[in-house]
């Protein structure tokens, strides 16, 4: 008898069955009861009880459209490649699933009880899902998306700090003009940035020309054909972008350059993530680098002690970066 199978006869998730063997809140007394029954009935017993000496952690991560996870040149790869090695060195095996489906329905298909812990990729996760995490009766560990306003344990990028090193560096260069180059998709990583963009243009006095904001693809490919939509129509860019990650200031790089446009000496752009292609773009992209091993071993740390405790940790981790100067301003 598997999880599964419990819950079918139940008329349940498997996510609801692992709840109850889990002893957590979020299902009624009925459905309860009735599990319960069903556990007692067949003898079931999770698989973490039969192999008490098995140590599993799980990387679940969320797909809404990919570009965020799939597209960014290995940047979620890499955090999850340092959690991975730190995980492994203490005798844990590392697991790594993708779900593509509504982001509660694809909890629902998942047997918690083969895991010891769970990271979460929830990059592209939107508000309104946000209240769905509790339903995983494991501990776990949210990764690059810190959601605001709830108690989750959430390591990721500290947006704030990094904006203001891209606009101070804008200072320094003397421009009092600047442009943003935003994403046309939502994550809280691009909406903090852009927040951040504002307050630190303020602070550092650089006018932020309303004109000269454009939402773009985040992928080389979408961020080139959305820029260069905008310059068929008649836009005419300044002399200075903040770009909220690296592709879009690639894509829209490549866009200045096939309308004759000389950088940095016609237009400078700062990007942010420092991704392999920023060193090797022409010119090579001025950018804030972010320590994914340390926002992966950070991970792994914070899900281990969850897991020693037994309890979920109220704690939120934002990993601050450092400018890399190149050419591009």
């Amino acid at each position: 008898m598997t999880i599964r199978e419990i819950a079918r006869k139940a008329g349940v998730s498997a996510a609801t069955v692992s709840i109850v063997l889990n002893g957590k809140r979020g299902v009624s007394d009925g459905t309860r009861r009735k599990v319960q029954k069903l556990i007692e009935e067949y003898g079931y017993e999770p698989v973490g009880r039969r192999h008490m000496n098995r140590k599993t952690i799980l990387a679940l991560i969320y797909v809404r459209s990919g570009i965020l996870v799939e597209e960014n040149q290995g940047f979620i790869t890499s955090i999850l490649s340092a959690m991975q090695t730190h995980l492994e060195s203490l005798g844990y095996a590392f697991v790594t699933m993708h779900i593509d489906r509504p982001f509660p329905q694809g909890l629902e298909q998942i047997d918690f009880n083969q895991y010891s812990g769970m990271c979460l990729v929830a990059s592209e996760i939107v508000r309104e899902a946000y209240s769905k995490v509790e339903q995983i009766p494991i501990p776990y560990v949210i990764l690059d998306n810190q959601m605001p306003q709830s108690p989750y344990p959430c390591i990721g990028i500290n947006n704030i700090e990094n904006v203001r090193l891209a606009l101070e560096y804008v200072s320094q260069k003397g421009f009092q003009r600047i442009g943003l180059l935003k994403s046309s998709i939502f994550s809280e990583n691009f909406s903090e940035r852009e927040l951040a963009f504002y307050r630190y243009a303020e602070e550092y006095k650089i006018k932020v020309d309303p004109k000269q904001i454009y939402e773009l693809t985040p992928t080389l490919l979408g961020a080139h054909d959305d820029m260069e939509r905008c310059l068929n129509l008649g836009a005419q860019p300044i002399n200075c972008y903040f770009a909220e990650n690296d592709m879009i200031a690639l894509g829209a790089m490549s866009s200045f350059k096939e309308h004759g446009y000389h950088m940095p000496k016609d237009i400078s752009v700062i990007g942010f993530d420092n991704i392999p292609f920023a060193e090797v773009s022409y010119p090579p992209l001025t950018t804030i680098d972010v320590r994914r091993d340390v926002i992966g071993m950070t991970a792994a740390r914070v899900l281990l002690a969850g897991i020693d405790t037994g309890k979920q940790l109220p704690i939120k981790v934002a990993v601050s970066g450092h400018l890399i100067k190149r050419r591009s301003l």
